[in-house]
């Protein structure tokens, strides 16, 4: 029997929490002291963006597009079978810094998949996904309260990349990070 399981809506709220003692360290090239290593959610280090379109507002876009084919892949019946698929990602990221040191962020993102084999073809998919689109307030110099929709990933999204709406509080220590979330239903990443 599980007592939290994630994915039953019939769960309604979900609590998260991570605790991560004696976080990565990250060496600092200025000094001789070690700083803690990102959290899994962090409006300063994990939600940037590149390109300055003026003081409070800035932009990263992104497009990728992906082909693969498969052929000669003979199962059982001994016949030839070919599948073709085709995936694109077009992407958009906006930040914008408000009063109060109020962070705004919006990660939006379109994406189109076409599949064919020798059978059948599927049906073509195009949708738009707000991966993210969240307000973060600071509590105090290292605390943050961020509500809305949150995308959580870890540097190599081994253990964590889902998009769940909810809000998050952040904290951080010495050498020592907390991160407390209330959420609601998952939403996986195709990228």
């Amino acid at each position: 029997m599980k007592i939290f399981d994630l994915t039953n809506p019939m769960l309604g709220f979900a609590f998260a929490l991570t605790a991560v003692l004696g976080s990565p360290m990250v060496a600092n090239a200025d000094t001789a002291k070690a700083t803690p290593g990102p959290t899994v959610f962090s409006i300063q280090t994990r939600k940037s963006t590149k390109t300055k379109l003026n003081e409070w507002l800035k932009m990263s876009s992104y497009m990728s597009f992906r082909a693969i084919r498969e052929q000669d892949i003979r199962r059982d019946d001994r016949a030839t079978d070919i599948t073709d698929e085709h995936a694109f990602f077009l992407g958009l990221a906006l930040r914008a810094d408000l009063k109060n040191d109020v962070t705004a962020f919006l990660h939006a993102e379109l994406y189109g998949r076409d599949k064919a084999t020798q059978l059948r073809t599927y049906a073509r998919i195009a949708e738009p996904r707000i991966k993210e689109a969240l307000l973060s307030f600071p509590l105090s110099e290292k605390s943050t309260l961020s509500i809305g929709r949150l995308r959580f990933s870890d540097r190599n999204k081994w253990v964590a990349d889902a998009s769940v709406d909810g809000l998050h509080y952040g904290t951080t220590w010495n050498k020592t990070s907390l991160e407390l979330a209330l959420v609601k239903g998952t939403l996986a990443n195709h990228s």
